[in-house]
């Protein structure tokens, strides 16, 4: 079953004029809903998924749905990011701290239920900002490595970050191979040599 975490407040998808009200969840209520989700998901694939559907599977009404999520996009883009930790600063170099991020993305880009939910996103043209919360983490790191004088002083640190977030979409989306550990480690090297002092 779905674990509960909380909305993750990078992601923006386009559907009902208000913005969905998250201080009225229900525990329970969300956890049904996204276990429901899930299940759908693997057994139908998404584009077959519909709000209607999941209501019934999760014994929710619609219009709950809609409340707290604005699209199923976007309940989809929650369900996703729900095992995604976020990075915490540490004494660590890093750069040791980036190789471990993107191998946990990596992880989570290349399970069979993300792999899904990206190719649907992908697919109906609606993962704008679904990245983002992604991006921001690397953009940290990397921020403290140029503070620390890891890596170039000038280094566009935005644009690096968008790059190896994109690379392990390619792999998890549009590649048969999908990413893992080894991709990871080369996707950092090849990044850092472009940003080293």
């Amino acid at each position: 079953m779905a674990r509960l975490r909380p909305a993750r407040p990078g992601y923006r998808f386009s559907g009902t004029k208000q913005e969905p009200d998250v201080s009225r969840r229900s525990a329970a209520t969300q956890r049904a809903i996204l276990a429901a989700a899930a299940r759908l998901i693997r057994q139908r694939g998404y584009n077959a998924v519909t709000i209607e559907a999941i209501a019934a599977e999760a014994g929710a009404g619609k219009q709950t749905i809609y409340r707290w999520w604005k699209t199923k996009a976007a309940l989809y883009a929650e369900l996703a990011s729900e095992r995604a930790a976020p990075a915490r600063p540490s004494r660590r170099p890093a750069l040791a701290e980036l190789r471990q991020a993107v191998a946990r993305l990596a992880r989570r880009y290349g399970s069979p239920l993300t792999a899904r939910i990206h190719a649907g996103l992908v697919a109906e043209a609606a993962a704008q900002g679904f990245t983002q919360p992604d991006e921001a983490t690397l953009k940290s790191i990397l921020t403290r490595a140029r503070s620390r004088g890891e890596i170039r002083r000038h280094a566009d640190i935005s644009l690096a970050a968008e790059q190896l977030v994109a690379a392990l979409w390619y792999r998890a989306v549009v590649s048969a191979r999908k990413p893992d550990r080894r991709f990871s480690e080369r996707l950092v090297a090849q990044t850092l040599r472009g940003l080293a002092p």
